[in-house]
């Protein structure tokens, strides 16, 4: 898969991500009455936003998806080079980020939204950083898993056959001389010098 689309296909599943974590907070702060309280604090732009942002994951997912399915790499397709670890942790930082820029955002702009610190993790706001964990790792699965098709072999097959024969030059012993115990430094100590 070249970098562009690997890129675009983090981003759209990173939009995607980020708006999870937002929904899932006020969701786990407010329960049935998150839609309410998201309506009080001026989040009516995420009406217009969500189905664009769920329209670039699903386009993003079904590309996944196809390539996976196929069997074969794409044409130049690197061999997987983010480890799990690293991409769980950029997805998690990424998707923190993308939470706290957005509340602030939300503070600065849309009246009755708390602003600050109070309006970014107050409320059950520290809820995001439990749920940016929790969807940054099904985002660096699906980032790492989305490398490698599902038919593809886990490494490149080793040739089948007979080891090559060497050939030597005519005249030559394959092993080397053997030196004498004194040349190898392996020769016994002498007697003890006699006292006088």
């Amino acid at each position: 898969m070249s970098s562009r689309a690997w890129r675009l296909r983090a981003a759209a599943l990173l939009f995607a991500g980020g708006l999870a974590v937002h929904e899932l907070r006020y969701l786990a702060a407010y329960g049935a009455g998150a839609q309410r309280a998201e309506a009080d604090q001026g989040h009516a732009y995420l009406t217009m936003l969500s189905p664009l942002v769920a329209t670039a994951a699903v386009l993003a997912l079904t590309a996944w998806l196809i390539r996976m399915l196929g069997g074969r790499p794409a044409p130049g397709a690197p061999a997987p080079s983010l480890r799990f670890s690293r991409l769980w942790a950029g997805a998690t930082g990424l998707l923190l980020g993308l939470y706290v820029l957005q509340e602030t955002m939300e503070g600065l702009l849309a009246a009755g939204h708390p602003t600050g610190v109070a309006g970014v993790f107050g409320h059950g706001g520290w809820t995001a950083m439990a749920l940016a964990l929790a969807v940054g790792a099904v985002l660096a699965l699906l980032l790492r898993a989305a490398e490698v098709p599902l038919g593809a072999p886990a490494r490149a097959p080793r040739p089948q056959g007979p080891a090559p024969v060497v050939a030597l030059p005519a005249g030559r012993d394959p092993a080397p001389p053997r030196l004498r115990p004194l040349a190898r430094h392996l020769a016994g100590r002498g007697p003890p010098p006699t006292s006088a």
